[in-house]
Order: structure tokens, then C-alpha cells, then sequence
């Protein structure tokens, strides 16, 4: 194999560069895309970033018995390169010998030439080891203390499954959009265009078996399909089917309206029931309220005269308190517990003290969007996440303080029945995992 298909040294390079944003300077995945998009713009140098980040813990857990002693703090960035090298020998097909050469000659990028012969003491170790073994025995090391404990306790039964779905590739879910075309006709311009695909557990979706780039998707410039994870393909059906049958111009808020993937859904699901309705998008954050928009104008070719977008805070008594909604969807900002093996970044930049301040963050937005719901309206609250301190006992502090506050029961086709609400896990399928409460004003 050519050296120019190994990616060489430099993009080993770009991935400790990248391992130490995230481990230094607490910065994430989204914002190396955004702002050093360089270092991802080949596959490979983007497989190499995602899944060092991915099996961060078990590789450190091997490497750190394998030094003779610490490293410098200064020289972090050579324990990053090591943990670089040992993902390419564990979890990537090449040859060992390559791998661990271009791995070396990264030392100069990095400044240090003299480790050269540290780096490649240690990675010829790796190699002599059981590879497959190693992975295998190191797959239940590869989150963090915390991390473990917690699922353990909350799902005895379910947690080895989720740590293992979490060090998959995310699958790459479709949804097509009823209001342009059907599922069936959009099934077979993929076989047309001889993109393999599975049929998905949702009304709109498919799971393709490969990920293509999106605009390759057939129709994708025409906004027939939209890039969404299967999980959260349930949440506009969801709120759209427990609307009162006696409506009939709806006003529908959403809390929580970025990056616009439900916006976008429940914008189509309502052009096809209603001749007349209102969507309020609400979002705090200007510069994601636009891309909020655009997503949107995208996917619906810019029929979009019915959304109001509006920059805003929902957790705070502002405009958006004017209206009389008959639903609202809270797609509550979480630890995003849930979206492990689509952000592995996660695992290393959570902090589970902020479980505390995330349920306070969570009641504030229902209690204020509350109040914006007529009576006999609906309340969809949604969460990536896995956890109960964001999910069941949120729901269970804002029921025992709401007395026109009821749950309603919900049946998916994927997850389990909660005290309140509907839990989708990683493991239970090509999903995100996603928490969902239906609650009525009565």
C-alpha cells in the first residue's frame, strides 16, 4: 500500500492536535469541525480523529502499563500520538508496519524527533500483542468510572449492550419527506442509484448501509430526504398525532427549535394535515437560529411562510408567551448521553456534577413553555439522553408541582416504557438513544 493512501504524517499529527483541544482545552468535535475543518477533510484523517476520540479510554488504559514511566505533562502530546498508533493497529485494516512508521515520522510535526524511538517501542509492543484479543478484552474499559457506575445502577440488564453500541460508527439514517414524495417511491431511486439501504422502524425513514455524502442522495437538492437520526424521527409523528381531533388552524412552538431536523419534520407533517397553521421556532443562539433557518429552507424549498422564527430564551418570560400554542415540542438541551457513538467527545468532556444543573436548566423550560399551552393542549419534552436525572425525575419534580400537568402513555417501535414517559437506548438498534414524555394540560 502507497503511502499516500496511509494518510502519512501529518494527519497523525492533525489528530493529536485534535485529541489535545478536546483533553486541554475542553473544546469539541463540532468545534474542530468549525474551525480547523483541515484536519477532517480526508476520510481517513476524519476516521483516525473520531475513533482515537471514540476509544480514547481502552487505548489509554493499554498504553499507560506499556511506559517505562509518565510522560511529562509537556509531552501529552506524545501519549496522544501513541494512543493514535494504537488505534490504527486495533481498529484499522492496514499493514502494522506502515502504521507504526508514519506514526514515528509524525514526531517531527510535533517537534520531538528524539521520542521517535520511544514511539516505536511501544507500538511494536502493541503489535505483538493478541490485537483482536485486546480489543475485545478492552471494549468494557472505554468509558469513564462515572459513566460506568451510572448505567450499571440505572440499567442492570442493559449495560454492557449500551457501552458496545456507544464504540460503533453511528448508522446513517434518512427521512424522507412525505410532502414531496413517498417512502416507497424514494426506496427506489436508491436502488436505482444502487445505494444499498435496510428498512428503518419509522414511517419516513431508511438506514443506508453504507454513509454516501448527502448531496449524492437522490433528490437531496430538491429537499426530498434529510439527514436524521431514527430516534428522533419520533418525535414530530409523536406530538402530531396526540393534537386534539377538534383542531383545526393549529399554533405549534418549538422550544428548542436548533440545529432543525423536528422543526423541519413538523413543518412537513403539518403542510400535509392542515390548509392553515402556525410554527413558532424559538432559539436563543443567533448564529444557530440562521442555520436553524437554512436547514429548514433547504428541506422545504423555502416554504417556510408559516414558521416564525423568533431569537429567544425559552426558559425566560419573552414573546414567544404571547401566543396560546396547541402543542409544544422541548427538545431539552442534555448531556446528550444518549448521542455517545455519534459525539464521542462526550466521554471525555461530561461532567456528571452538571447532571445537577442540567434538570434545573430543564424544569425552568417547562415550567415557562408551560405556561404558553392552552388547556387541553399537548407537551412533548424530548432528551438525547439516557439518564433518569434528565428524563423520568425531571417529569416526576414538574408533575408534583403542576396540578393541570398529566402524562399520557406512549408505545414506539423501538425502547421501553418509563414511570412517565418512553426510553430509546443506543442498543436498541441503528438509534441515538432519546427519551420522550407526552404530557397534557387538563
Amino acid at each position: 500500500m502507497a503511502n499516500e493512501n496511509l494518510g502519512g504524517p501529518r494527519v497523525r499529527a492533525n489528530a493529536v492536535w485534535s485529541l489535545q483541544q478536546i483533553t486541554e482545552h475542553q473544546r469539541t468535535l463540532d468545534w474542530i469541525i468549525a474551525n480547523k475543518a483541515s484536519w477532517l477533510e480526508t476520510p481517513f484523517g476524519s476516521q483516525l480523529i473520531y475513533g482515537t476520540v471514540r476509544h480514547y479510554y481502552s487505548l489509554a488504559t493499554l498504553i499507560e502499563p506499556l511506559l517505562e514511566k509518565p510522560l511529562r505533562p509537556k509531552d501529552k502530546d506524545l501519549f496522544h500520538l501513541l494512543l493514535v498508533g494504537a488505534y490504527q493497529l486495533l481498529h484499522m485494516k492496514l499493514p502494522a508496519y506502515a502504521s507504526i512508521n508514519e506514526t514515528v515520522s509524525a514526531c517531527r510535526l510535533l517537534g520531538k524527533n528524539w521520542a521517535k524511538g520511544l514511539i516505536n517501542g511501544v507500538l511494536r509492543e502493541v503489535d505483538r500483542q493478541n490485537k483482536d484479543k485486546l480489543a475485545s478484552n478492552l471494549s468494557n474499559q472505554n468509558h469513564p468510572a462515572w459513566f460506568l457506575e451510572k448505567v450499571k445502577t440505572q440499567y442492570p440488564k442493559q449495560w454492557e449492550a449500551i457501552c458496545s453500541a456507544n464504540d460503533q460508527q453511528p448508522a446513517m439514517a434518512i427521512r424522507v419527506n412525505s410532502s414531496k414524495t413517498s417512502l416507497d417511491l424514494y426506496c427506489e431511486k436508491l436502488n436505482k442509484t444502487n445505494i444499498q439501504f435496510s428498512e428503518a422502524r419509522s414511517e419516513h425513514g431508511v438506514i443506508l448501509q453504507e454513509p454516501v455524502p448527502s448531496r449524492t442522495l437522490p433528490g437531496w437538492l430538491e429537499g426530498e430526504a434529510s439527514l436524521q437520526d431514527l430516534g428522533a424521527q419520533y418525535a414530530a409523528p409523536l406530538l402530531m398525532n396526540a393534537l386534539s381531533k377538534d383542531t383545526n388552524t393549529p399554533t405549534i412552538l418549538d422550544g428548542c427549535a436548533a440545529p432543525g431536523g423536528k422543526l423541519s419534520h413538523l413543518n412537513e407533517l403539518l403542510g400535509n394535515k392542515f390548509a392553515s397553521y402556525k410554527l413558532i421556532a424559538v432559539e436563543k443562539d443567533k448564529k444557530r437560529l440562521a442555520v436553524t433557518r437554512d436547514l429548514v429552507a433547504r428541506s422545504q424549498q423555502g416554504k417556510i411562510d408559516n414558521i416564525l422564527f423568533i431569537e429567544a430564551d425559552s426558559t425566560k418570560p419573552t414573546q414567544q408567551l404571547q401566543f396560546k400554542c396547541d402543542a409544544i415540542m422541548v427538545d431539552a438541551p442534555c448531556s446528550g448521553s444518549g448521542t455517545i457513538r455519534r459525539n464521542p467527545d462526550i466521554r471525555i468532556l461530561f461532567d456528571p456534577i452538571e447532571l445537577q444543573s442540567k434538570s434545573k436548566f430543564q424544569l425552568r423550560l417547562l415550567r415557562n413553555l408551560w405556561r404558553s399551552l392552552r388547556s387541553g393542549g399537548n407537551l412533548l419534552y424530548v432528551t438525547c439522553s439516557i439518564f433518569n436525572e434528565e428524563n423520568d425525575l425531571v417529569v416526576e419534580q414538574f408533575l408534583s408541582e403542576q396540578a393541570d400537568a398529566i402524562f399520557e402513555n406512549i408505545d414506539l417501535p423501538l425502547g421501553r416504557a418509563t414511570k412517565f414517559g418512553w426510553q430509546v437506548l443506543p442498543c436498541d438498534g441503528p438509534t441515538d438513544g432519546f427519551y420522550y414524555c407526552q404530557l397534557r394540560k387538563v
